[in-house]
Order: structure tokens, then C-alpha cells, then sequence
């Protein structure tokens, strides 16, 4: 009997691709205060060197927050590699005038990004990579926007600073909503799925079947009747644009007496139609 071969373990892979660049982060120490605002001059000024360092500094602070987004079917590497982008972000903006510490405004970036790429792994709808692309450039540059106004920018404000239409920006600002799975109980003791729960924008099937009748019973009618009468229940009753008895009788070259002759002869043969009568019923 040949031995049987075990599947690999992606997450045992994910585990040690992680320890293996938290063990090569360790080689580069932490930075003092100084030492942040020694490096961020230097990158203001271009220093390749520089900004490397910066972000190999701080490789440890982006793990230990990844790991405190990691849950059930969301991979670490997956959230370390949305975190470092975060990272590279923030050592791109970085201002280090008013004194606060690179570590703490690297945190807010590196957040934002990991809690997005734990919202995307689980959502039922994948996004689609063009979209996912262009909401992680708004959020850059919505966040300078915000630092420079002192407040949120409008969807108005964001669109030209993003390169965006006003249309993306809204398909963004769509796709950052929270997600909500319909088969996800509504709670631990009551099995109930949340979709059964959400009142539906359309019709109840019930009343949908019912519409359908009613419009397919009151065509027949219709159907059953002269032009002229037709003509004249069409013009008064319409739902775009009801017509009087007047302007119905200089559609048809008739006295408004005529026309309304024909109307209460046209509503009397409707109302014998049994067809159409059952449909009103269930109304």
C-alpha cells in the first residue's frame, strides 16, 4: 500500500512566511523619535536609502496589527501584505513638523488598510480588481484631503483630486459599505436568517402574481371594446396623463356629451367582463 501523501496546509505556509519576515524585521531595530525625524527629513528630500529604512523599521508594527484583524477564513499574509501597503503610504506622507511620532500616524494607515482587506475576504460579492484599485487611491487621497480641509472632503471635492468621475466616487462610497451576509443568523439564539428580515423594495409575489392578472384582464377588456371607446377610456383613465371629457371630445370630433356616452357604455361592458371583475376582486 503506497503512503498516503498529506495535503500541504496553506495556513501552516501563511504562518511561516510571516515568521520568516518577522524574524527579518527583528534585524532592524526600532526607531527612536530623533531617529524618525532625522529619516523623514532625509526621504522629503528623496532618499531612497532613507525610506527603506523607515519601512523596514516598522515591518514589526504592521504583523502585531494584522494579527488583531485576523479571524476565521481570512489569511495572514493576505493582511500583513494590505498592511504594508498602508505602511509605504504613510511613510510617503509623513509630516514630521508638528512632532507626533511615525509610529502612531503608520498605525491609523496600516489599520485602515488591513480592516479593509478583512471586509473584502469576507464578503459574499468579490470586487472587482479595477474598483478595488481605485477605492484604495480615493482613500489616500481622501485621507490628504481630510488632514489639508480639517474635515471630510465632499464626493464633489474627492472626484477631481482622485482623477474620478462623480460617478466612480459614488461606486466607491457603495462598495465601502459594510457588508451584510442574508444567510447570517440574526443572532446566537435565534436561528432566523437576517434576509428574512429585510422588507423587500418590489412586491410580494403574492401581490406581483395579483398586478400581473389584473393587467392582463384589464388589457383584454380593453381589447373587447370598439376605437372610439378605447380611444376615450384610454384618454380619461391613463396613469401619465389623464385627459377630460373636453379634450376628449376634440380628440375623437365629438360634443363632450357624446364622449361621455361613450365612456359609460365603454365602463358598462367592462364591468360584465368576468374576467376582469375576478381581478378586481383580489385587489
Amino acid at each position: 500500500m503506497s503512503p498516503v501523501t498529506k495535503a500541504p496546509d496553506p495556513d501552516a505556509a501563511s504562518r511561516d512566511a510571516v515568521h520568516r519576515l518577522l524574524a527579518e524585521s527583528r534585524h532592524w531595530p526600532l526607531l527612536s523619535a530623533a531617529e524618525e525625524r532625522t529619516l523623514a527629513q532625509r526621504i522629503e528630500r528623496g532618499d531612497r536609502g532613507a525610506r527603506e529604512r523607515m519601512i523596514l523599521a516598522n515591518v514589526r508594527l504592521v504583523i502585531a496589527l494584522a494579527r488583531r484583524y485576523q479571524s476565521e477564513g481570512v489569511d495572514l499574509v493576505d493582511l500583513v501584505q494590505e498592511g504594508m501597503i498602508g505602511l509605504i503610504c504613510a511613510v510617503d506622507r509623513f509630516d514630521w513638523r508638528p512632532g507626533h511620532r511615525f509610529s502612531t500616524y503608520a498605525s491609523l494607515w496600516v489599520r485602515k488598510y488591513v480592516a479593509a482587506a478583512r471586509a473584502r475576504a469576507s464578503r459574499a460579492v468579490r470586487v472587482p480588481r479595477e474598483l478595488a484599485r481605485r477605492t484604495r487611491h480615493a482613500t489616500v487621497i481622501e485621507a490628504d484631503l481630510t488632514r489639508a480641509l480639517g474635515r471630510a472632503p465632499t464626493d464633489a471635492e474627492l472626484a477631481p483630486a482622485a482623477g474620478l468621475s462623480l460617478e466612480q466616487v459614488r461606486e466607491i462610497r457603495i462598495c465601502c459599505q459594510a457588508d451584510l451576509r442574508l444567510d447570517r443568523p440574526v443572532s446566537e439564539d435565534d436561528p432566523t436568517p437576517v434576509g428574512e428580515l429585510i422588507a423587500a423594495d418590489g412586491p410580494a409575489p403574492d401581490e406581483a402574481v395579483a398586478e400581473a392578472w389584473r393587467t392582463r384582464a384589464l388589457r383584454s377588456a380593453l381589447a373587447a371594446l370598439d376605437d372610439r371607446e378605447r380611444t376615450v377610456i384610454q384618454m380619461r383613465f391613463s396613469d401619465h396623463e389623464a385627459s377630460t371629457l373636453r379634450d376628449v371630445a376634440i380628440r375623437i370630433g365629438r360634443s363632450p356629451e357624446w364622449a361621455r356616452h361613450l365612456q359609460d357604455r365603454a365602463l358598462r361592458r367592462m364591468a360584465r367582463d368576468r374576467e376582469l371583475a375576478a381581478a378586481c376582486d383580489v385587489a
